[in-house]
């Protein structure tokens, strides 16, 4: 028998796995994934996480007809997700804290000057959420859309039809 060291020992003595990522489905794993997913964090971070199964685990999950309960609860997360990021994007429109930087001229004055790589990014964020609160809360954030009609319709042509056939039916 392999030497183990004590901690190897207590996760036998536990039942734990030896290594690896978790894929054992359970309800602790899933609230945790949806906890996490409700603080704004990305799948693929929360993936990232050794103690956290990975992404084509979670994927699986998803797409299993057994776990119909876990696919509610993911989507239920993603729409608290979703608000979480309004007010994410709501920061970051409202920071200006690095819009600015002081640069020194030739002459050794010191003047502030903005920043647009700084600008340009939270602009980039900001529309990048934009975007993806769209798709998937299109009600909620999505671009209302009118539909408007233009020209007219008549039903003379087709009343006169239906009169012609009745014509038709009586007549035989």
């Amino acid at each position: 028998m392999p030497e183990y060291t004590e901690q190897t020992k207590k996760r036998i003595k536990e039942g734990k796995s030896l290594g690896g990522r978790p894929n054992k489905f359970t309800n602790e794993t899933c609230n945790k994934i949806c906890e996490r997913l409700m603080k704004g964090q990305s799948l693929i971070q929360i993936c990232r996480d050794d103690d956290m199964p990975t992404l084509q685990t979670i994927m699986n999950w998803l797409n299993d007809e057994r776990k119909k309960d876990f696919l509610y609860q993911y989507r239920h997360a993603r729409e608290i997700q979703a608000e979480y990021l309004f007010d994410e994007m709501l920061e970051i429109c409202d920071d200006a804290s690095n819009d600015w930087i002081e640069i020194e001229t030739k002459s050794g004055r010191k003047i502030d000057v903005i920043d647009n790589e700084c600008v340009n990014r939270s602009k980039l964020r900001v529309e990048t959420r934009k975007w993806y609160l769209s798709k998937v809360l299109p009600k909620k954030f999505g671009e209302k859309q009118t539909v408007e009609h233009t020209g007219s319709l008549t039903f003379t042509a087709l009343v006169q039809d239906v009169q012609n056939r009745r014509l038709e039916l009586n007549a035989n």
